[in-house]
């Protein structure tokens, strides 16, 4: 439930993160690892998600919507 809406977290080690239900509104993750998180629920709406890893990561329910360089075929392993 954290809430980091507008943050940039450009180059961001976000590995295995828990970032269940987080509020990442309009965050920037640019070139970020978010290998295994977990962003079950997450908003990352208006998010900057160009060049981020989201391997393996739990997208389920999250809010892509408005989402810049959001690619669900490069979010499975």
């Amino acid at each position: 439930n954290a809430n980091l809406s507008g943050a940039s977290l450009f180059r961001a080690n976000l590995f295995r993160a828990n970032l269940f239900r987080a509020n990442l509104l309009g965050v920037s993750l640019f070139n970020s690892t978010l290998i295994g998180a977990n962003l079950y629920c997450a908003n990352l709406s208006g998010a900057d998600l160009s060049d981020a890893d989201f391997r393996g990561a739990l997208t389920d329910d999250a809010d892509f919507s408005g989402a810049i360089g959001y690619q669900p075929s490069l979010m499975v392993e």
